[in-house]
C-alpha cells in the first residue's frame, strides 16, 4: 500500500508492504556427526516474510532536488541466531542537480542498520554486518540533439570503499525512434565484503539492441 502527496514545495509519500524476501538466508536444519570428520551441518535456503513500513521525502529548490527516503524492515532471519527475528532500519538522503544542459548529476548516501545486532552474525555463512553505509554518485548526459545518452554510476560501500563497490558505464544510441543499440562496462571492485569478494572475477562488457514496436 502507497499514499502519495503532493503540496506546495515538497512531495512525500507513505509506503507499507508485506513480502518474501528476494534473498534468501541460511538456515541449519540439522546436524550430522560423522567418524573422522566431526559435526556436518545440513543447510537450506529460506525466504523471510517481511513487513516494511517507510516514507519518502522530496523538495525542489531550484535546480536541485532534495530527498530522503526511510524505512524498517521486521521479519528478518539468519543461521546462526536462531531464537528471535531481526528488524533492520534504512535511511537515505540525496540530492540531484539538472542546471546544466542535458545533464543530471545525482549523489546519494544510505545506511543500512540491523537492530540488537549479535556479534555471532559476522561469521558465515550470516556474513552480516551491524551498519552497511553506501555512497552513489550518477551523471547522465544526452548529445546529438538528445539521441546519445552517456550514462556513468558509482557505488561506494563502506565509510571509505572498504568494503568494495561497483563501477558502471553505458552509452545508448537512438538509432531510430523505436531502435537503439546500448554499450558499456561493469567492474566490481572486491573490497573486504564477503559479496563483492565473490563477483570480483565479473567485470563485464555488455550489448543490447532493442526495436519496440
Amino acid at each position: 500500500m502507497a499514499v502519495f502527496g503532493s503540496f506546495s514545495g515538497w512531495d512525500a509519500s507513505l509506503h507499507w508492504a508485506q513480502y518474501f524476501d528476494d534473498t534468501p538466508h541460511i538456515k541449519i536444519t540439522k546436524v550430522t556427526i560423522i567418524p573422522g570428520i566431526g559435526a556436518v551441518p545440513t543447510l537450506e535456503q529460506r525466504h523471510s516474510r517481511l513487513t516494511m513500513g517507510g516514507a519518502t521525502l522530496s523538495i525542489p529548490s531550484g535546480n536541485f532536488l532534495w530527498k530522503a527516503e526511510a524505512a524498517k524492515l521486521q521479519g528478518m532471519e539468519f543461521a546462526l541466531v536462531t531464537d528471535k527475528l531481526f528488524s533492520r532500519t534504512d535511511v537515505l538522503v540525496g540530492s540531484e542537480y539538472s542546471g546544466w544542459s542535458d545533464t543530471s548529476l545525482t549523489l546519494e548516501f544510505g545506511v543500512q542498520h540491523l537492530n540488537d545486532f549479535d556479534i555471532k552474525l559476522e561469521e558465515s555463512p550470516d556474513s552480516q554486518l551491524e551498519d552497511r553505509i553506501a555512497t552513489t554518485v550518477s551523471f547522465m548526459q544526452d548529445y546529438i540533439n538528445q539521441t546519445m545518452h552517456l550514462n556513468l554510476f558509482g557505488m561506494m560501500i563502506g565509510k571509505s570503499g572498504q568494503d568494495g563497490g561497483l563501477n558502471r558505464m553505458s552509452l545508448e544510441y537512438d538509432v531510430m525512434d523505436a531502435f537503439s543499440v546500448t554499450g558499456g562496462a561493469m567492474l566490481y571492485q572486491p573490497g573486504g565484503n564477503d559479496y563483492f569478494q565473490s563477483l570480483n572475477e565479473n567485470d563485464r562488457i555488455f550489448f543490447e539492441a532493442r526495436y519496440s514496436f
